[in-house]
């Protein structure tokens, strides 16, 4: 197919007039949340050459039914020495959470 999409390129989206994008590659690493209070966080994660980027989403409902939502990225590094098969140094990303039916 010319001009398609390769892999996780979307740098040619706009040249495919019928580009259809579904699921997700993101991982979700952790949720919490209280339906009786009204608030949710949810960590997830995709893995981007070079390292994760994270993805922290909070949503907060507030008294009068309205809703505040913050969202936040980060980039965050693999090691140079993770390739060479050395133990990295310092904190490191864990895997994703699994719920409690084992999905």
């Amino acid at each position: 197919m010319a001009g398609g999409l390769v892999d996780r390129d979307l740098s040619g989206a706009a040249a495919v007039p019928d580009l259809v994008l579904s699921g997700s590659e993101w991982e979700l690493v952790a949720q919490a949340s209280s339906p009786g209070q009204r608030w949710m966080k949810t960590t997830r994660r995709l893995a981007v050459p070079g390292g994760w980027l994270y993805q922290v989403s909070s949503y907060q409902g507030n008294p009068d039914r309205s809703a505040s939502v913050a969202e936040a990225l980060a980039f965050v590094p693999i090691p140079a020495n993770a390739v060479s098969g050395e133990k990295p140094q310092g904190p490191q990303p864990r895997p994703p959470a699994r719920d409690k039916t084992g999905g």
